[in-house]
């Protein structure tokens, strides 16, 4: 049987960062491109590196198996669980 994979295994060392509005501008637009946009969404990260004219998209993830909640403002944990709630009672 194989060990469980946590983010340290992945990512080596995980932390909060500050994105800068260019990056926020950035990840904003990659949302809104996602298809249906990003109301569709139940979640998403977005990956962005330094360029050498300005941030690049790395990676648009809609789906993950970590949710990285730990390093998540309270109010976008707080979206989250309303979504799945939403799609509970839809469900029904």
């Amino acid at each position: 049987m194989r060990t469980p994979v946590v983010p340290a295994d992945v990512l080596g060392a995980v932390r909060r960062v500050t994105p800068s509005a260019e990056q926020v501008s950035l990840a904003s637009a990659a949302l809104d491109a996602a298809p249906g946009g990003r109301q569709r969404l139940s979640y998403a990260r977005v990956d962005v590196l330094p360029g050498p004219a300005g941030p690049v998209l790395l990676e648009l993830e809609a789906t993950d198996c970590f949710l990285f909640l730990a390093y998540a403002a309270q109010a976008s944990i707080d979206r989250l669980a309303e979504h799945f709630a939403r799609q509970v009672v839809r469900q029904r």
